[in-house]
């Protein structure tokens, strides 16, 4: 990801990592409301919270803890 941003940079013209990553999510998300929004963009949910980090997984362990 870092080696397409900097090799990247003259020509596409972003000045930094998160412009970058910014231009990338933009881009999956015209893509992502295209294929299932009939390519309208998707209501704002302001009110609902995105889930942070990894989902806690439950592992059973073999040592009897």
């Amino acid at each position: 990801m870092r080696a397409a941003m900097l090799h990247t940079m003259a020509v596409e013209g972003h000045r930094s990592l998160s412009e970058f990553l910014s231009r990338a999510v933009l881009y999956e998300t015209v893509r992502l409301e295209a294929r299932h929004n009939d390519g309208d963009q998707f209501t704002r949910m302001s009110e609902v919270r995105i889930p942070r980090g990894r989902p806690l997984e439950h592992h059973s362990r073999d040592d009897g803890r």
